[in-house]
């Protein structure tokens, strides 16, 4: 372990790969989000006069979240009509907005999760709580854009970084170069297959090596058949 020395007195220096925990970093300002959720919530509990069961993640917990439970009795108290809803807040480092939120809820057998939501105004919590345990309409978000063609919802554009454009152009040349190795376009007006097949002046196909070529072209020599003729053309 690293140490540094003030005087006479050696301090281990700490470089454990840990975010510090304070109220600067976007990861702790998540949990003031989260916080604000809950007290969302429960101000929309509260309108409606019920009390569920709500549920925050722990300090320091990644990724901070908010959950909400009510079981309603139906009838006899055995029976009850369940519904949940889990907001989990997704910090978005380098983005105009640096908070997105995911919402997945339960209600009457049938599970939605929404992703890319905007942080939910009071009205919109209201709304979420109420089709939960009130069977009110299905809950509409503000929403981030997920694909290029959503030109009615607002985009989550990156800010602070820069496209590194020597670095791009250096992919660029080595594609190209990638791209170029061992290809060589045909003429055009030539059939390719036959160009392939052209003789070179001095550069000789190799040929099969057998009894005949399969053609009616003669018999060819094999290399122990060569070696005998040669011998015998020296006896001579």
């Amino acid at each position: 372990m690293a140490t540094a020395v003030f005087g006479s007195r050696s301090v281990a220096v700490d470089v454990r790969p840990l975010i510090p925990r304070n109220h600067t970093n976007l990861w702790a300002k998540a949990e003031q989000v989260r916080d604000a959720l809950h007290d969302q919530l429960s101000r929309a509990c509260q309108a409606i006069d019920i009390e569920p069961l709500l549920l925050s993640s722990s300090p320091f917990v990644y990724p901070a979240w908010v959950k909400f439970e009510a079981w309603q009795p139906v009838g006899q108290q055995a029976t009850t009509r369940r519904s949940s809803a889990i907001i989990t807040v997704d910090p978005k480092p380098y983005h105009e907005h640096p908070f997105e939120l995911e919402v997945t809820y339960s209600a009457r057998g049938k599970t939605r999760t929404i992703k890319r939501v905007k942080p939910l105004t009071d009205a919109e919590v209201q709304e979420l709580v109420e089709h939960l345990v009130r069977e009110g309409p299905k809950p509409s978000f503000r929403r981030f854009r997920e694909a290029p063609l959503q030109f009615w919802r607002e985009k989550n554009e990156l800010v602070g970084l820069r496209r590194d454009r020597l670095d791009a152009q250096d992919l660029a040349f080595e594609g190209l170069a990638v791209g170029g190795v061992g290809h060589r376009s045909p003429t055009p007006g030539r059939d390719p297959e036959r160009s392939a097949s052209v003789p070179v002046e001095g550069v000789h196909p190799p040929q099969p090596v057998g009894r005949g070529d399969g053609r009616g072209h003669g018999p060819l020599l094999t290399p122990r058949d060569g070696q005998r003729n040669s011998t015998r053309d020296r006896d001579r």
